[in-house]
């Protein structure tokens, strides 16, 4: 290497170290990059309180030097926050948005009532501050025994399927999972009470919907349907007075 092109790579390097030493010793001691004001959008049902209480201190760090990550990670230990955002709005304002799960369905064990996903995970233990006037279906097991032997998404799955088949003009209330494969499925309104089966359930949900949308006039609404069977459905129509 030629003698004037070291001398330049040396002070090159000076000059690297004394930036790397000004930015750390007098960069974060600038007033007007300390955080002054932290800013919290929570998506409901989260409210503002608690993504701050998790947070680290941030009044008062700098701006630029501030880890975005770290706070995120903190933000994420939630467990109704399905992710977040951070801006840096400068010179001294920190803004945090919260996006949080989406529950579909509460499950029932015992006295235990968990709210889930639309994948059948797990996302907290429910409360009226969390899914509010949602009014969220209920999925409650036949017998304690039963919770190992049917799997949370395909239950879910199922429950979304025929909630979307019906609505909005009618909604799903419950679904009880009995003995595999069979499961119970109950309407709000009107009262009414179906058998399904894994193995038929999806060929049968056309009968289903007929029934439900067109029931036969001289009887009145069906009270039950069996649509155990394939391409059958049995009909228990309310005794008359």
């Amino acid at each position: 290497m030629k003698p004037g092109r070291r001398i330049v790579g040396v002070a090159l390097i000076f000059l690297s170290a004394g930036g790397a030493y000004f930015y750390r010793s007098w960069f974060p001691d600038l007033a007007f990059l300390r955080v002054t004001e932290v800013v919290v959008i929570p998506e409901a049902p989260l409210k503002e309180e608690e993504i701050t209480k998790v947070l680290p201190k941030l009044v008062g760090k700098n701006l630029l030097l501030l880890e975005s990550k770290d706070v995120l990670k903190k933000v994420l230990e939630n467990a109704w926050v399905a992710s977040a955002t951070i801006k840096k709005e400068f010179p001294s304002r920190l803004i945090i948005s919260v996006q949080t799960k989406r529950p579909v369905a509460i499950r029932q064990e015992g006295a235990k009532l968990i709210a889930l996903d639309a994948q059948g995970n797990e996302i907290d233990k429910w409360s009226y501050t969390r899914v509010g006037d949602d009014d969220l279906p209920l999925i409650g097991f036949e017998k304690s025994e039963h919770i190992k032997e049917w799997k949370m998404r395909q239950v879910v799955e199922i429950l979304l399927a025929l909630q979307k088949a019906i609505a909005p003009q009618y909604r799903v209330s419950q679904v009880v999972p009995s003995d595999p494969p069979y499961f119970k499925v109950f309407l709000a309104s009107p009262s009414l009470e179906m058998l399904f089966s894994l193995h038929t359930w999806q060929t049968q949900l056309p009968f289903f919907v007929d029934l439900l949308s067109r029931p036969p006039r001289q009887i009145g609404q069906a009270h039950k349907i069996n649509l155990v069977f394939p391409k059958k459905a049995v009909v228990s129509f309310p005794l008359s007075n």
